[in-house]
C-alpha cells in the first residue's frame, strides 16, 4: 500500500496543474484493489478544507467525492467504518469537526471543548467553552 498527500488528491479532483493531474491520475490508474492507495484522515481533512475554503467547491459536491472515495476498491481510507459513519449522519456539519470529535471519543474523551458554536450545536460530544 502507498500512501497518497492532500496536494496529490487536490490536483487529481481539481486539475488545476496539466502536468500534476496527468501525473497523478495516471499513478492512481495504476492503483488496484492488491496495491490501493492508503488516504488517512489528516489528509482527508486537508483535502477538504481546501475544497471547500480554496476551490469553493459546495458541501454536497465534496461529500459526493468522499463517498466515492469510500467506495472506490483502490482507495484505502483510514477507519472507514468512521468516515462512513459520519458521511451517512446525514447532519450538516463540518467534516473536519466531525472527524476531531470521533478521534477524541476515541481516545477516551467524553467531550471535546471547542470556542465554535455551530460544532457545538452540531456535533455530538462538542461543547462549547463560555
Amino acid at each position: 500500500m502507498i500512501a497518497a498527500d492532500t496536494n496529490l488528491l487536490l490536483r487529481y479532483f481539481v486539475k488545476d496543474n496539466d502536468a500534476q493531474t496527468r501525473s497523478v491520475t495516471r499513478w492512481l490508474t495504476e492503483r488496484t484493489a492488491d496495491d490501493p492507495v492508503f488516504v488517512s484522515m489528516i489528509v482527508l481533512c486537508e483535502l477538504v478544507w481546501a475544497l471547500r475554503s480554496r476551490y469553493r467547491y459546495p458541501p454536497d459536491r465534496v461529500r459526493e467525492l468522499l463517498i466515492a472515495m469510500l467506495e472506490t476498491e483502490e482507495i484505502v481510507l483510514e477507519d472507514e467504518a468512521a468516515i462512513s459513519t459520519i458521511l451517512a449522519s446525514g447532519r450538516k456539519t463540518d467534516f473536519s469537526d466531525e472527524i476531531i470529535a470521533y478521534i477524541s471519543r476515541r481516545a477516551g474523551c467524553r467531550v471535546t471543548m471547542t470556542f465554535d458554536q455551530e460544532a457545538a450545536a452540531m456535533v455530538p460530544s462538542m461543547e462549547l467553552l463560555s
